[in-house]
């Protein structure tokens, strides 16, 4: 993930699919670059290490990455 974190724009979204598959190693990558633990099997929202994350585990998992300010606050709405 981090490596093509340079090549992305300011406004960037970044999404990952198959994310709650231990063996395709994608949430242990997220795991690292967001410096925190989650249930992957369960749909959550957070903001971690300035990005704002939105996941659902429905098949597989799919997972959205937005790069937030931390100086402003981060409107968090899951939508169904």
């Amino acid at each position: 993930i981090t490596t093509y974190l340079p090549y992305l724009s300011e406004n960037h979204l970044i999404m990952l699919h198959d994310a709650s598959i231990l063996e395709l190693g994608v949430y242990s990558g997220l795991e690292d670059l967001l410096g925190k633990s989650y249930d992957w099997h369960t749909e959550f929202e957070d903001v971690a290490q300035g990005w704002k994350i939105h996941h659902r585990p429905n098949c597989c998992g799919l997972t959205f990455l937005h790069r937030v300010d931390l100086n402003e606050p981060v409107k968090m709405v899951i939508a169904g």
